[in-house]
């Protein structure tokens, strides 16, 4: 079974009724902690989860880890596409602590292949993380 993780900040309102934060995913760690069904492979995606920092990304996969069933984490990401820079030596060797972590890319068009992105690419299969990629079929473009 896949699980979509929305990599959101969540919000819960304390006994007086103000919002008070809790860390991220707190609650969809414990959706997914307390499923009947284990969940096994999970995705962070929605927005782009390489742009959080990497403090809360640390922290997201950190509480993915702690959970027993969950044995596979995907990113799916433009990152290397769009801004290929985020991906640095500290980005990596972050990632490089919760294997098995894949990544999917989301290149949409061979010119969208930079020195900078494929550089970035390279960063983080030399970091040991499986990448693939997912292309959207856009008319005009790359069909």
């Amino acid at each position: 079974m896949c699980y979509v993780l929305p990599v959101l900040h969540e919000e819960a309102p304390d006994r007086l009724g103000k919002a008070k934060h809790q860390p991220v995913g707190s609650r969809c760690f414990e959706t997914i902690s307390k499923r009947r069904r284990p969940i096994r492979d999970v995705i962070l995606s929605g927005g782009d989860p390489l742009l959080l920092s990497d403090d809360i990304l640390h922290d997201l996969l950190t509480g993915l880890r702690k959970i027993s069933h969950v044995e596979i984490i995907r990113i799916h990401t433009r990152t290397p596409v769009v801004l290929p820079a985020r991906v640095t030596a500290t980005l990596c060797r972050l990632l490089r602590k919760f294997h098995p972590l894949f990544i999917n890319t989301h290149f949409n068009h061979p010119t969208e292949i930079t020195p900078q992105s494929s550089e970035a690419c390279s960063m983080l299969a030399d970091a040991g993380i499986p990448l693939g990629n997912q292309t959207v079929l856009l008319r005009g473009v790359n069909r």
